[in-house]
């Protein structure tokens, strides 16, 4: 717990300075939007209570919509790295499925549900290349770019039926990261269409009561997303 805390505080200084740093930056400034399809990797769940350990293989997690924006600018010094915050956000909920519980004799039992919301918010270098630049697109008319970086990932899980008391929920805010590219091409200097693959992680551990007793539950979150966006730049 102490080490998330400290992730917490680490991660929230270098989006805090990034946010200030930003608009202090002299630059090409842009502000994207895009939504497109989240698809999560299979994971393990995990379930503890004191004295209970039970371990799930391979479950499936459901794919949502995907959707965001960032900020930022590429800057006049060196025009192909830039540097954005950016809100990504989406539902890998776990639905109700038939599992192998393989801590001690593995059987195969019902998982119940469990909704869960992801809110990242990361500090993103960006590096592209300005490919057939003209006069009035000095950044290129084509921009292939890659970016990555640090965030913080407020993740929410609800309970749909794992425990006694029903509804409970839950909240973890921890450090997380981001990675992808894409390609964006510019109609004009002010406006461009991207294409865009990201990928997220996250290792969220939650905790529920069942008959007074604590609970963790605890999964990873990898998840690709493909997007489609608008880049409005100034």
């Amino acid at each position: 717990m102490i080490q998330r805390r400290l992730s917490f505080v680490t991660l929230a200084a270098v989006v805090c300075a990034a946010v200030v740093a930003v608009p202090a930056a002299s630059g090409e400034w842009f502000t994207d939007i895009f939504v497109g399809l989240g698809a999560p990797e299979t994971s393990d769940v995990r379930l503890s209570t004191p004295g209970t350990r039970l371990h799930y293989k391979d479950l499936d997690i459901d794919r949502s919509i995907t959707w965001g924006g960032r900020f930022g600018t590429y800057f006049d010094a060196a025009p192909w790295v830039g540097l954005a915050v950016d809100a990504l956000n989406f539902d890998p909920d776990v639905s109700q499925q038939s599992a192998i519980q393989t801590r001690g004799a593995p059987a195969r039992t019902v998982l119940p549900p469990v909704g869960i919301n992801v809110l990242a918010l990361s500090v993103d270098v960006m590096l592209r290349a300005p490919l057939f630049a003209t006069t009035e697109i000095p950044g290129g008319q084509l921009q292939p770019y890659v970016l990555g970086g640090p965030g913080l990932f407020f993740v929410k899980a609800e309970d749909r039926g794992n425990f006694i008391r029903r509804r409970q929920s839950d909240v973890e805010i921890l450090g997380g990261y981001t990675g992808g590219g894409g390609v964006t091409w510019q109609l004009s200097r002010a406006l461009g269409f991207f294409g865009e693959y990201r990928y997220s992680h996250v290792n969220p551990e939650f905790e529920f009561r069942n008959l007074g007793t604590r609970t963790t539950y605890e999964t990873d979150i990898g998840t690709h997303h493909f997007l489609l966006g608008l880049s409005f730049k100034f």
